[in-house]
């Protein structure tokens, strides 16, 4: 198991052993696997390191909205378990939240038994996934996930409103910039914002609908989908 030290300037160790930046936006090591189902929480973490889960044994996958990379051999050589000391689990869950496919490194899936399972993705996102490179091989399904959307996207510092022919964006962490993609993943455009403050016209978002990355100045991202104005 990889040591740091307590004052290592750009590392963190959490309670499971498992290593991050400092910010939390990069997980290098998890340790947590091992007969256990995988939860990454952090809502500031964006990036898996190479070989971060390289030969562990898993019971589940739950890769957060906000992670938008995954380095070479992240998921390399993972097997799937089914039994704990305690207990029988019928089903491996295995999941990717984020609304954009995201981008892989090489051999990401390399002879890992992941590649077996379905691979659940947001029902919204499912056809950016099957054009995407990496993910396009898997055996992609469609879900529901309780993620950012404009009728949920209210909490302690962002909310987005529709306000017919725009949407508005208010946050208490200053708003850096937004991203936004078509249903096939690719970038349509990109806003500077730096306030707290902003909004977003419909008549220039892609159809079928265009998903937006806004990143806040604390580092966390908030991916939301968004329709276009309709036509008259």
């Amino acid at each position: 198991m990889p040591q740091i030290s307590e004052d290592n300037p750009c590392l963190k160790k959490t309670y499971d052993g498992s290593i991050y930046s400092l910010d939390g936006s990069v997980l290098y090591y998890y340790i947590y696997g091992d007969g256990n189902a995988i939860e990454y929480s952090d809502e500031k973490l964006k990036t898996i390191a190479p070989c971060a889960l390289e030969g562990k044994k898993v019971l589940g996958l739950l890769i957060p909205e906000t992670v938008d990379s995954i380095g070479d051999r992240a998921f390399a050589y993972v097997t799937k378990t089914w039994y704990t000391r305690s207990s029988y689990y019928e089903d491996q869950s295995v999941n990717c939240r984020a609304l954009v496919p995201p981008r892989l490194g090489k051999d990401v899936f390399l002879n890992s038994e992941l590649t077996t399972c379905t691979m659940y993705v947001p029902e919204e996102s499912l056809e950016l996934y099957k054009t995407a490179d990496g993910w396009k091989d898997l055996h992609l399904e469609g879900k529901v996930f309780v993620t950012a959307g404009i009728d949920n996207t209210t909490d302690n510092c962002f909310h987005i409103s529709d306000a017919g022919t725009t949407y508005q964006i208010t946050s208490e962490k200053e708003i850096k910039g937004i991203h936004i993609y078509d249903v096939k993943g690719r970038l349509a455009d990109r806003i500077t914002v730096k306030a707290k403050e902003t909004s977003i016209g419909k008549a220039t978002l892609p159809k079928p609908y265009a998903i937006a990355k806004v990143s806040l100045e604390n580092g966390t991202t908030k991916t939301v989908k968004l329709m276009p104005r309709k036509d008259k």
